[in-house]
């Protein structure tokens, strides 16, 4: 049985009714060194303490670290989940900061590139999570590995974290449209990190948004920025979200706008069950957001 038609078929099951309703967010970024980790931990902290039930995915099956970035020593991991040694509520870990991790694999060469039966394994065992959670954040891997592919393939909704260096710009696009090819998505989201200020961020947004208008006729939405902050640095050194490290700093300020404007756009495909993994391969289905312009912080 192909992967394809097994995804389709677990998608009909009936779905759970849901106060909210699910909403799963990928983090995804073309090069390394971005922020793309600060930034997924962030925000699902910052998602919990809007009140949301945030569950944090680490994506990165080979060099994973969000981990260390909550301050948690993980019992077990996603390799183990999806080897079938562990079930996953074993696996997840409850962080101090009131989310919880799913931790990620490091140093498991088997686990370079997840072959169907593994992410049929994945599917399972988030769905056997019911209704524990209600905002899902992954961290893909960086770089356009089949498991990065994968993750922001088949999220809801797609973030796509980027520096002002033209060749973090170049790499966001190669992503979004390795990830458009895939899936045909019509619509991203952009975080811009490291800014020097809002109209370096808009001049960032503004050359995306033509690329990817005039090649892949993709729309992107501007979610915020984030300025350069030492104390984002600071927190990582002690292994903690800087939104709660240094919650008046500028970065956590922005961070938390993000946080608040994401949650405020209509998910175009929120369901109301852990089982996201089949929508990218659904036909003419949307995996943006209705477009609203991000608060503006200076």
């Amino acid at each position: 049985m192909h992967f394809e038609d097994d995804i389709i078929r677990t998608s009909l099951m009936p779905a759970r009714d849901g106060a909210h309703g699910l909403r799963v967010l990928a983090i995804a970024s073309g090069k390394g060194g971005v922020g793309k980790t600060n930034l997924a931990v962030n925000l699902a902290v910052a998602f919990a303490h809007l009140g949301r039930r945030a569950l944090l995915i680490d994506g990165d099956v080979s060099l994973a670290n969000a981990d260390v970035l909550l301050d948690v020593e993980p019992r077990s991991c996603l390799g183990a989940v999806l080897a079938g040694r562990q079930g996953i509520e074993e696996a997840l870990v409850r962080s101090p900061y009131g989310v919880t991790l799913l931790p990620g694999t490091s140093g498991e060469a088997d686990l370079a590139t997840l072959d169907d039966h593994q992410k049929m394994a994945l599917l399972a065992a988030l769905d056997s999570l019911g209704d524990a959670f209600d905002t899902v954040v992954v961290d893909t891997g960086a770089g356009l590995g089949a498991n990065t592919l994968f993750f922001a393939s088949a999220a809801e909704e797609l973030i796509i974290v980027t520096t002002p260096e033209p060749t973090a710009l170049v790499d966001a696009y190669a992503t979004v449209k390795a990830v458009v090819r895939r899936t045909g998505a019509r619509r991203v989201g952009l975080v811009v990190n490291q800014a020097a200020d809002h109209a370096a961020t808009c001049d960032v947004h503004e050359r995306l948004r033509m690329l990817t208008r005039r090649f892949l006729d993709v729309a992107v939405d501007l979610h915020g920025w984030i300025p350069f902050d030492a104390r984002v640095h600071g927190a990582v050194m002690r292994r903690a979200p800087v939104v709660c490290d240094a919650p008046a700093s500028a970065a956590s300020r922005h961070i938390r706008a993000i946080a608040e404007h994401v949650l405020g756009l209509r998910s175009a495909g929120a369901t109301d069950r852990l089982q996201f993994f089949w929508r990218h391969l659904l036909r003419g289905t949307s995996h943006g957001t209705g477009a609203m312009a991000p608060p503006r912080l200076d």
